[in-house]
């Protein structure tokens, strides 16, 4: 489980599944998928079915900001939305938070050409074989 954001409301991920954390005491999952799902028709003449539960879940975690309800509605379930949100309530709240900001690793390369001396101030003393 990875912590994405931590404060008095916490959001998570674990296998691509979000979870917030409301002050030690509510840990629940939030769910892109519902029986309960919006419909609505595209050109073709399908159905497309978009689930709206993880919002229910966050309007009922952070229903006491007032601020943020419309912001609510318009979240995406990605990483980057849900912590921009979670980061909202926090502030909202005069709490401190703490975000994390994992990126994939990345070689880097960079090109230039380079000249200059070699220069040891190492000197090597042989007291071997020194005649006393």
């Amino acid at each position: 489980m990875v912590c994405l954001l931590e404060g008095a409301a916490t959001l998570y991920e674990y296998n691509d599944v979000f979870y917030v954390e409301k002050s030690d005491s509510l840990f629940l999952p939030l769910y892109p998928l519902s029986s309960a799902s919006d419909q609505s028709k595209i050109e073709t003449g399908q159905s497309l079915s978009l689930s709206k539960n993880y919002l229910n879940t966050l309007s009922y975690l952070l229903h006491d900001c007032s601020e943020i309800r419309d912001q609510i509605k318009t979240t995406k379930y990605t990483a980057g939305s849900l912590a921009s949100l979670i980061k909202y309530y926090n502030m909202c709240r005069s709490l401190p938070y703490i975000e994390y900001q994992f990126g994939p690793p990345a070689a880097k390369f960079q090109w230039g050409l380079f000249s200059g001396i070699n220069f040891s101030a190492l000197n090597k003393k042989n007291d071997r074989y020194k005649n006393d």
